[in-house]
């Protein structure tokens, strides 16, 4: 837009068609770009995706009107110009904000209207700060990454805005303010930053100091209480991490939340990981072919514990249950071989055999059930 609309005191003249031209290279460039995430990413791209769907992707636990999307942007707006302005403190995991930044958010859209009608080199450069940052005032909404609000959002932005800002400096306030005590403003500001920057590096280091600020900053944010256990378990507090992540909270479209589900079942405590699965299962909820694993591991170690006959018929028919899921989740031919070993121990040799024959017809040439499979469909 820069190459198109020329701010009013610019002192390049280019013509008409070089800016058209130029505005052509960049609007290009862009679309290549989305267009190879795309096509690398299989079709898989969460942001070309919401490009064209953010209507479907506004769905939460109730249809968000317009007022309240756009009081999500707004507040949005007015946190990331105070992370500009005062970065202070610094989180990794930000799970919420004041809603008292809606009114700092007006005065930020306030400006940028000022700044359009202004145009000129200081005013574009805000301009570019805002546009740079608002792909990030949506995310609350749309749900897509694991923070919906994070400082890193706001970094590419840094440099237009640092530039504006001194800019705005030198030409209102410089010819007022004496050069020393500009200088010492300047070491000030810059060794503050330094110390901040190393204090940060020491801290990133390491993923239990990070989730540990994380943590004490953000107490409420479930994944980061996750990764916080699980950096502790790399340290060998394992009681201590179990605990965590049996009290800890998160949202069930997070893959994380599985975590609690994995400490019970390696603590025993089958039935309830068995009942915590199956709730989730049939809500449809998201992971599935990991939820599903999870059950028959689960059911598997209650058959081999079971000592009652009647049990583990009932237990066998839920493993097959989930065995037949997960082929048709997976498409993996193995589980066919499984299904069939598992009909043969419920007597039913031509469902076995059927079984056996889609195992060895659909396995790859060297793979090591294969033969096995082939053996068996033909003894049966």
């Amino acid at each position: 837009l820069w190459a198109v609309y020329q701010p009013k005191d610019s002192c390049t003249n280019l013509s008409s068609f070089m800016r058209c031209f130029l505005f052509g290279i960049f609007s290009t460039a862009g679309v290549c770009y989305l267009l190879l995430r795309w096509v690398v990413l299989s079709g898989g791209d969460k942001i070309v995706k919401s490009v064209h769907g953010v209507g479907a992707a506004m769905q939460t636990d109730r249809l968000l009107g317009f007022s309240d999307i756009a009081t999500v942007i707004i507040r949005t707006a007015g946190f990331y110009f105070k992370k500009l302005v005062v970065p202070l403190p610094l989180n990794f995991g930000i799970d919420t904000i004041s809603p008292y930044y809606f009114w700092l958010g007006l005065l930020v859209i306030a400006g940028a209207i000022i700044c359009l009608y202004l145009q000129d080199t200081i005013s574009y450069l805000f301009i570019s700060t805002f546009l740079l940052t608002s792909s990030a005032f949506i995310l609350p909404i749309l749900k897509i990454t694991w923070t919906q609000i994070a400082e890193r959002y706001v970094y590419i932005a840094v440099a237009p805005f640092v530039i504006g800002l001194t800019m705005l400096f030198l030409k209102y306030v410089n010819q007022y303010v004496p050069q020393r005590l500009t200088a010492l403003f300047i070491f000030i500001l810059l060794g503050w930053a330094t110390i901040v920057t190393a204090q940060r590096n020491v801290v990133w280091q390491d993923n239990y100091t990070l989730y540990k600020d994380a943590m004490e900053k953000s107490p409420g944010f479930g994944v980061v209480i996750n990764e916080y256990a699980i950096a502790l378990r790399e340290r060998g507090h394992n009681d201590e991490a179990d605990r965590i992540m049996l009290s800890n909270h998160t949202d069930d479209r997070q893959l994380s939340s599985l975590n609690k589900i994995r400490v019970l079942i390696n603590s025993g405590q089958l039935v309830e990981a068995r009942s915590l699965l199956i709730d989730r299962i049939d809500k449809g909820a998201k992971h599935k072919q990991v939820l599903l694993e999870l059950l028959l591991t689960v059911n598997e170690s209650r058959r081999s514990k079971s000592k009652l006959k009647i049990e583990q018929h009932v237990i066998d028919l839920e493993i097959l249950s989930t065995m037949q899921k997960l082929l048709i989740v997976t498409g993996d031919p193995f589980y066919h071989y499984r299904i069939g070993k598992l009909y043969l121990e419920l007597r039913n040799k031509s469902e076995a055999k059927s079984s056996f024959k889609k195992a060895w017809e659909g396995a790859p040439a060297k793979s090591h059930y294969r033969e096995a499979a082939g053996k068996l469909a033909e003894s049966l």
